[in-house]
């Protein structure tokens, strides 16, 4: 295993040469980064857990880790745009790159990183005032505003709804279905909390535990094919990630297991036997 990650980490170098833009990498926070989550839950397992007033956050699980991977491919900026408001997004944001600075060991603050770009409710495009349509078909996410520079044949937005503004849906990387936090399946917490979005079984709940993971297979996949073909590297996510119809291939597709797997990998995670299912 530890050869298969050394070779995909070189593999992941070598792309960058046949590259002089930028690979723009656009996250949404929340039910992406972030799950919102209750005091039960929080107090239960306080693992990736950040209070911002009486709102209670918990990190996606592996974000940091997956986010201090992207940065250090070469060419890659990373950045984030929520509909939250700006002083929300920026405090759930420092906390996760303390994180990540922690991790990378950077002690220097010159070095420390940082996002690229930070998008918020005061960056959206509002393309309706109906207040009976759902949040994310009144507002969308337009990278061209948050990137002025950006290439969109070599940029993603990755979130859990269809936030692409018109004429950048192709760059939507969509997450499948993500569930209410749910740190512990085996706990009867959750069955009891009255929330909406929860798995039907335990592999399902495993995969999307695993969704920030889930991307980063998809991107360096995605970066490795544009590489290789005449094909963009948004072009190479949506083959990887749509059916001929263009909707989101789901966590039963073989492929999805497989990106989890090659995100763990070039994590250098362990795959335990409860994992199994990964393989």
């Amino acid at each position: 295993m530890k050869r298969l990650a050394v070779f995909l980490l070189l593999t992941l170098a070598s792309v960058h040469s046949n590259r002089a833009q930028a690979t723009d990498l656009v996250f949404d926070l929340d039910w992406t980064l972030i799950y919102s989550t209750r005091e039960a839950a929080a107090t239960a397992d306080p693992k990736g857990v950040v209070r911002y007033g009486s709102e209670i956050y918990r990190f996606s699980e592996d974000a940091a880790r997956v986010l201090l991977f992207l940065h250090r491919l070469p060419g890659v900026r990373v950045s984030f745009f929520s509909g939250g408001e700006r002083e929300r997004n920026e405090f759930v944001l420092g906390k996760l790159y303390e994180e990540i600075n922690r991790l990378s060991g950077t002690g220097d603050e010159t070095h420390r990183l940082q996002p690229y770009r930070i998008g918020s409710a005061q960056d959206l495009h509002v393309i309706s005032t109906d207040t009976s349509k759902h949040f994310a078909e009144r507002n969308k996410k337009p990278l061209k505003k948050l990137i002025p520079d950006i290439d969109l044949q070599d940029a993603v937005l990755i979130d859990d709804s269809d936030f692409a503004d018109p004429g950048e849906e192709r760059n939507l990387l969509r997450l499948v279905q993500t569930f209410d936090d749910i740190p512990s399946y085996a706990s009867p917490e959750w069955r009891t909390a009255g929330l909406q979005e929860t798995p039907t079984s335990r592999d399902d709940w495993k995969l999307e535990r695993k969704k920030i993971v889930w991307v980063l297979g998809v991107v360096t996949q995605a970066r490795e094919l544009a590489a290789r073909t005449s094909i963009s590297f948004t072009e190479a996510v949506v083959r990887l990630t749509r059916n001929p119809q263009g909707g989101t291939l789901g966590r039963t597709a073989p492929s999805y297991a497989a990106q989890v797997t090659r995100g763990l990998k070039l994590l250098r995670t362990q795959i335990s036997p409860c994992d199994r299912l990964l393989k």
